[in-house]
């Protein structure tokens, strides 16, 4: 196995869909002298994409890039293995590097790191993973808020509540035991319950809910800038609020159909009730507003996704401008 611990820091994976509070528990924990931590680095998905077969694209050729790779890994001493231990001896450099010489851990918060949550178990062993749960539907509702402005955008986010929910469940449901498993709602409800345990976990002794998160300013752009503006300190706002997002027919209906999706058991394990779920959508009074809208973005995302229309967009951008078009692998 691939060793964790050779760097100075001890690697803290915060794993959770967009939109469950993972900034908010990001900024809790970079208060205290012992963390470090970047706003969402997306260090590890270029490296690890090669040991999960990620669909992705670049102008170089993906694929014949991941044929290389392979190829070269069959060639080392024990194969795979061996660039799991480079690599995870590489990343752990990086993360010393970044950290100030009274850290004791880096917390590296990257939501997408649900597709390659198995792996990162793998080339880190003895890191610390948080698994953060947040109601489905009030993701979703939140994303449409915070991302689109209350447009039906979610074609762009169905990576993460598809196949991201997928890996991390999952993930969560092979190595539950090693894990802390925390959800939101209890986490703004009981902050100080959760810090406690938390910290227990971490080995971080004493970690305490700052007062004012108002100055804690993570660097980099990436990241709930929203919630970093609008939160000051960890509060449990209206539960209700995600009912907003559902005042038509098509979006109660969709997101209806994301609960059927998810399931019974898994929203179990997570801590939700199906059924409730179901109740309270069945219960959101409807009107017409934004229908049209909805619909006519449906249609646009289905087209966007299958015929991968932000690639060709990228692609074909530069035409004009000097740049020549190459092929996509």
């Amino acid at each position: 196995m691939p060793p964790s611990s050779r760097g100075r820091v001890t690697p803290v994976f915060i794993l959770s869909l967009p939109r469950s509070g993972s900034t908010l528990l990001q900024r809790v924990l970079a208060a205290d002298a012992r963390v470090a931590t970047t706003s969402e680095p997306w260090l590890l998905l270029p490296f690890a994409a090669n040991l999960c077969e990620i669909e992705s694209y670049s102008a170089y050729g993906t694929k014949l890039a991941n044929i290389g790779m392979r190829e070269f890994m069959s060639s080392l001493p024990s194969g795979a293995d061996t660039y799991r231990s480079e690599l995870a001896r590489f990343i752990g450099t990086l993360y010393d590097l970044a950290s100030h010489d009274d850290a004791a851990v880096f917390v590296d918060k990257t939501p997408r790191y649900t597709l390659i949550a198995s792996e990162l178990k793998r080339l880190f062993p003895d890191a610390k993973f948080i698994v953060l749960w947040r109601n489905p539907v009030a993701i979703v509702a939140s994303m449409i808020e915070s991302f689109y402005g209350g447009a039906w955008r979610l074609y762009a986010n169905y990576v993460d509540l598809y196949d991201g929910f997928e890996a991390l469940h999952r993930f969560w449901e092979h190595d539950a035991h090693d894990l802390f498993t925390m959800r939101y709602e209890d986490f703004v409800r009981n902050p100080e319950d959760v810090l406690r345990r938390l910290g227990d976990f971490l080995g971080l002794d004493g970690l305490t809910l700052p007062d004012d998160l108002s100055s804690l300013v993570l660097t980099g752009s990436l990241g709930d800038q929203t919630g970093t503006k609008r939160f000051t300190k960890v509060s449990n706002e209206d539960p209700d609020r995600w009912k907003l997002a559902y005042r038509n027919p098509y979006r109660k209906r969709w997101v209806r159909k994301y609960v059927q999706w998810i399931g019974d058991a898994r929203l179990k394990s997570m801590g939700y009730d199906y059924h409730d779920l179901l109740s309270n959508i069945d219960a959101i009074p409807v009107s017409a507003d934004k229908i049209l809208s909805d619909v006519s973005r449906l249609i646009f995302g289905e087209f966007r996704r299958r015929f991968c229309i932000d690639i060709v967009r990228d692609r074909f951008g530069g035409v004009g401008n000097g740049k020549r078009i190459g092929l996509i692998y």
